[in-house]
């Protein structure tokens, strides 16, 4: 295997990528660190979390009217609970 000597443009040009290549890498690494660019990121994030639960929360509802309208005993049962818990907390708050 032959191996010549790099010449000294070689060398310089090899240094001036790897100069671009390191400060191209520091730009990005400086932009995701930025509190700004990390503060935005947290928002879209919990933008999509609270986007996905409403959603499931949605689909619930949807599912307990249905059930509710179709005469569901253990939901109505829970609407029942639900009222006469409702009313005792009315009941004592208003003694108080």
């Amino acid at each position: 295997m032959s191996t010549r000597a790099r010449t000294s443009a070689e060398i310089e040009a090899d240094l001036e990528r790897t100069r671009n290549e390191l400060s191209a890498s520091v730009d990005q690494l400086t932009t995701l660190l930025h509190p700004k660019t990390q503060l935005a990121e947290a928002k879209k994030s919990l933008a999509a979390g609270a986007k996905r639960s409403a959603t499931k929360a949605r689909a619930k509802v949807r599912e307990f009217t249905t059930r509710a309208k179709a005469g569901d005993p253990k939901v109505l049962g829970a609407i029942g609970g639900i009222v006469v818990t409702t009313v005792i907390v009315a009941v004592v708050v208003r003694r108080r």
